[in-house]
């Protein structure tokens, strides 16, 4: 298990907000034709950012990253990945998971990738994560936290790879109270609103907008 508390959590992005109040997307909502995030009309590939220290490849293929044993507040996300024109849909993207447990620690191969993971999205660019909500973590000194996040790698062929996190509303050390200046957690495209409760389980929709690449 590695402790996070000398190591600088990166942000990264994604795009458009959907169904629950997502954050994370270049463009509109998923039940909707996209209208841009911008609240302009217009459409933007998701932007991205630097990846963080404990990216580890080899992780298995599976949607549940956090079987019934791991501690915390269950989360669903339910994800789709579309095209830089933020409307057709990607299939087969492979899109690589990963987060820190309920107290903040990352687990790497050692532990069976523990909260790693990597899922495919279907024929409607869909992709499913079901895990548990992410902790925050010191990041210098006495209450210098990140906020919660999780982690997405995700690669198409023909598109440029994104890497990116999300962020939770309501987060009390989202930016300016972020303890990483050059992380993005006060991005509103990278925020994601969350239907449910802790007993019950939590829930949130996204969509992510790929890049061409040139």
């Amino acid at each position: 298990m590695w402790s996070r508390r000398d190591f600088l959590g990166v942000g990264l992005r994604v795009g458009a907000a959907t169904g629950l109040g997502v954050a994370l997307a270049g463009c509109g909502d998923n039940d909707a034709q996209p209208d841009g995030s911008d609240g302009d009309g217009s459409c933007h590939p998701t932007r991205g950012d630097l990846e963080g220290p404990f990216f580890e490849p080899g992780a298995p293929h599976r949607v549940r990253i956090a079987d019934d044993s791991e501690p915390g507040e269950r989360l669903d996300l339910d994800g789709v990945v579309l095209d830089a024109d933020c409307t057709t849909p990607l299939a087969g993207v492979v899109i690589e998971v990963w987060q820190a447990d309920r107290t903040g620690a990352y687990h790497g191969p050692d532990e069976q990738y523990r909260l790693r993971g990597i899922v495919v999205s279907d024929d409607q660019g869909r992709f499913r994560v079901e895990t548990i909500m992410p902790g925050r973590y010191l990041n210098g000194g006495p209450g210098d936290y990140r906020p919660a996040h999780v982690h997405f790698k995700l690669n198409a062929p023909g598109h440029a790879e994104l890497t990116t996190q999300i962020y939770f509303a309501g987060d009390p050390y989202l930016a300016p109270q972020d303890s990483c200046a050059t992380c993005g957690s006060d991005d509103p495209d990278r925020i994601l609103s969350l239907s449910g409760s802790a007993s019950a389980g939590w829930s949130g929709d996204l969509s992510v907008v790929l890049a061409r690449q040139s």
